[in-house]
């Protein structure tokens, strides 16, 4: 790795640093950059395309109790996956 693609990277970090994951992803998503945040697991499983796909599902375990757990991944139209 050149030295100038290091100091591109140490600035791309700093710039990163200061701001808010839609501080980043706004801006270089509107200058066609792929870019998508990447989520801790509390932010993803309490996320609204987790719960409108009904991916996380509260179960009876039989020595843990009510547990929490991902659902059946492949949802049909017509007849529902079980978990």
């Amino acid at each position: 790795m050149g030295v100038e693609k290091l100091e591109k990277t140490e600035e791309l970090r700093e710039w990163v640093a200061k701001r808010t994951v839609d501080e980043v992803v706004e801006p270089l998503a509107a200058a066609d950059v792929r870019v998508e945040p990447v989520y801790e697991v509390s932010q993803t499983v309490g996320g609204p395309q987790t719960k409108a796909r009904d991916m996380i599902v509260t179960l009876e375990h039989p020595t843990a109790g009510t547990i929490r757990t991902p659902s059946f991944p492949i949802k049909f139209e017509k007849k529902p996956g079980r978990s």
